[in-house]
């Protein structure tokens, strides 16, 4: 029952995020946002986690030739700017859920 409520309220509030800052595994916004060799950006944390099972780009499912990646930084750059103009509102959902995630 928790986790439906944090669920829906992580949703509701990444409703009005640029689709450019949703990590693809998660579909939540991105806090540390890293680039994969396939060109795409992600989580840093659940692309770790990604990586440790498989080869395969989380995006687009085919073979990666190798899984180093870089942190994004102009996406950071972006993001930041982005939770100051809305207020960051997100960040005491994406805390919770980070709490919740690690128990």
């Amino acid at each position: 029952f928790l986790f439906c409520k944090l669920f829906l309220a992580m949703h509701e509030e990444s409703d009005d995020w640029p689709d450019e800052f949703m990590c693809p595994i998660t579909l939540l916004p991105m806090k540390d946002p890293v680039v994969l060799s396939d060109g795409h950006s992600y989580e840093r944390s659940e692309l770790v986690v990604w990586l440790h099972n498989k080869d395969t780009s989380p995006k687009t499912n085919e073979t990666l030739e190798h899984k180093l990646f870089f942190t994004n930084h102009n996406l950071i750059t972006s993001i930041a700017r982005f939770r100051e103009r809305a207020g960051d509102r997100s960040d005491s959902v994406l805390s919770r859920y980070r709490v919740f995630r690690r128990t």
